[in-house]
């Protein structure tokens, strides 16, 4: 008994939108690449996500392209990991 691929990827987006991307004015998600399955996940795992912004990139004075990495891992072993962008305003600062 395992979860599927795409159950394991919509844990990872929940957890990241729940606690680092409420923080970001998301204007439209520009899409996913590099999807990496390393192992399944299966009954009894503890799991844990991490989120890295790997490039933000300025478009125009009001928007940023930002790319970010999330990771998911269990007992230091790697379950998945995606890349992917989505476009956000920029902040006033």
């Amino acid at each position: 008994l395992c979860a599927s691929g795409v159950y394991t990827q919509a844990m990872i987006q929940s957890m990241t939108a729940r606690t680092m991307l409420r923080n970001f004015a998301i204007v439209a998600g520009r899409g996913s690449t590099g999807l990496r399955l390393f192992r399944p996940v299966t009954p009894g795992m503890t799991l844990h996500g991490t989120v890295e912004v790997v490039a933000v990139e300025p478009r125009s004075e009001a928007q940023s392209l930002v790319t970010i990495t999330s990771r998911l891992d269990s007992d230091g072993d790697r379950i998945m990991e995606q890349t992917g962008q989505l476009v956000a305003l920029r902040s006033a600062t």
